[in-house]
Parts: C-alpha cells; sequence; structure tokens
C-alpha cells in the first residue's frame, strides 16, 4: 500500500487552519509529499521565524521546504520561491535557532504516530 495514500487518508479531516491563522504545516506537508518528498536534496522544515508588519516583534512556528539553495514556501495559496540566505535572513531563522528538518521517512513516521502535520519537535510560545 503507498504510505503517501494511507497518510492523506488519515489527514483528510485535519485541514483546518492552525490557531495562528496560517495554514503552513497543511499546505507545505501536502506539496512536499505530492511534489518534492521522492526527489533528492528536499526537507521539509518546522522552525520559529521572526514576524514582519504587523507581527514584527513576535515570533512564531512555521513550515517550509528547502533544498540546498531555495526555500519553497505554498502557505495561504501562495506560491514562493525565495533563496534560502535571504529568506533565512528576514525570518532571522539562524539567530533565532530553533528549527527541525526531516527527510520523507522522518516526516511520514511522524504523521502517522502523531496523527497531524506538526509541528511535533519545536516549541515556541505561539
Amino acid at each position: 500500500m503507498d504510505i503517501r495514500k494511507i497518510i492523506k487518508e488519515e489527514l483528510t479531516i485535519l485541514t483546518e487552519v492552525r490557531k495562528t491563522g496560517g495554514d503552513c504545516y497543511v499546505a507545505n506537508g501536502r506539496k512536499f509529499l505530492d511534489k518534492y518528498a521522492f526527489l533528492k536534496g528536499y526537507t521539509i522544515v518546522h522552525g520559529e521565524v521572526a514576524g514582519q508588519g504587523n507581527l514584527k516583534g513576535i515570533s512564531f512556528g512555521h513550515c517550509w521546504i528547502e533544498d540546498k539553495n531555495n526555500v519553497y514556501d505554498y502557505s495561504n495559496k501562495s506560491e514562493k520561491t525565495i533563496p534560502k540566505v535571504l529568506y533565512y535572513a528576514i525570518g532571522n531563522i539562524d539567530y533565532i535557532n530553533n528549527f527541525f528538518k526531516y527527510d520523507l521517512e522522518q516526516y511520514q513516521k511522524n504523521i502517522l504516530k502523531y496523527k497531524n502535520w506538526g509541528p511535533w519537535d519545536l516549541k515556541t510560545k505561539y
């Protein structure tokens, strides 16, 4: 049986927007499984980022897909490809230093274990 099919069936009811108002864990998780998971060099990341604009001064949990050079973000119905160095700088990701990267095997294991899209290891105030 195809593990991706099992995961999608298990999580069909868990597609609601998270309490933060975003859908990053669901949107990027689905895209990772559908497009990137079987390509070499891609991981999905759950990390704490610094807010911008109205969220300036607040850090919060976020999810994105990355390879060596770029970040791919499909949250809130967007399709962004941003150079990784720029994305990390804007979100102060290296400075905050609170993120977890998952390859396909670990990502699938966590989805089946926790029966949600995450975050699982990430602890943030918001």
